[in-house]
């Protein structure tokens, strides 16, 4: 039997109260009755130019998050770049070493010598390279195998960087122990951090020795090192002990181990700038300059180093030593 239309009209009288009541409800918690929200025609219309301005708003502070420039440097190798208001920073994955620390008013703390190569046919001479996992000549290559090999690079943000070493066929060749090597470089509030740790993936504890070879950029003539008074001393070149009376400044020659230094030195580059070096973990300092043996360079840095070579660190199987080094 065909509905009447008084039963049809009914049916669909029906059926749009019951749509009307369903979506009323739904209107309900935000105080806005269907009707309204047809009548303002907001069911089915574009945005609100403040819901867009609010995704453009969203869509902007995405974009704000910069991540850290990863890209090549001298020689086409991979190099990282580092930034934190005004204050920059470039670090090379070969050799996991810091080439470049401007600071917010753009002065160059850290110095490269022109002698340096970035071919990977030997370290790069200059910034914060690696003495690890000995430190000065020994039973491997002077100065270890960190400093010319390349590292991984873990994670890179606008700020900081981590980058490991991890053993390869050549390290096994010379130095044959499991282990994991983690640096983290970032820019905090105007000075750089170097953070390193050591895992010993092994099963047996091993030993090493090393540093931050740090060469700051400077005028020699103008170089004063202070805070390691009273700690007793190792000429290298002279083979002499000796103890620290005085601030040390450069009037030839130096190449001396400081035992026990303190957490910080305050380092005179010249020009009325210094440069605050802060050290954790490591149990030695070191000064370094080649004087006119390197002709060329030697009155425009010193390096100054954390380090600790008197004694060799151990590091028990499956544990992890830290250190860090900061640079204001």
């Amino acid at each position: 039997e065909c509905p009447t239309p008084s039963s049809t009209l009914w049916w669909y009288s029906s059926f749009w109260n019951y749509f009307f009541d369903i979506f009323s409800s739904l209107f309900k918690d935000k105080k806005m009755h269907l009707a309204q929200a047809l009548s303002q025609n907001r069911l089915f219309s574009a945005p609100s130019s403040s819901a867009r301005g609010a995704r453009a708003r969203s869509k902007k502070a995405a974009a704000a998050v910069v991540r850290a420039e990863v890209g090549t440097g001298r020689g086409g190798l991979e190099m990282v770049t580092l930034k934190s208001g005004n204050a920059t920073a470039e670090v090379y994955t070969f050799g996991g070493v810091v080439t470049s620390f401007k600071k917010d008013n753009g002065r160059e703390v850290l110095y490269v010598r022109p002698d340096a190569k970035f071919d990977k046919s030997k370290p790069i001479s200059g910034g914060v390279p690696h003495c690890w996992p000995q430190f000065g000549p020994g039973d491997i290559q002077v100065h270890g195998f960190a400093r010319n090999v390349d590292w991984e690079l873990v994670s890179a943000s606008e700020d900081t960087m981590t980058m490991k070493l991890t053993p390869s066929e050549y390290t096994k060749a010379m130095w044959d122990k499991e282990f994991e090597v983690v640096e983290t470089v970032s820019i905090k509030n105007d000075a750089l951090v170097c953070e390193l740790a050591v895992t010993n993936k092994g099963p047996e504890p091993f030993t090493f020795t090393g540093s931050f070879h740090t060469y700051f950029a400077a005028d020699i003539d103008a170089v004063e090192v202070k805070g390691l008074e009273g700690c007793e001393s190792f000429d290298r070149l002279k083979e002499e002990n000796g103890k620290v009376a005085a601030p040390i400044t450069c009037t030839g020659p130096i190449d001396s181990l400081y035992k026990n230094a303190p957490s910080q030195i305050d380092l005179a580059v010249g020009g009325g700038n210094s440069v605050k070096i802060t050290g954790a973990g490591w149990k030695d300092a070191v000064v370094w300059t080649p004087w006119t043996d390197m002709e060329a360079c030697y009155k425009e840095f010193v390096c100054v180093e954390n380090a600790s070579c008197a004694e060799p660190v151990t590091v028990a199987a499956g544990a992890t030593w830290t250190a860090s080094t900061k640079l204001e």
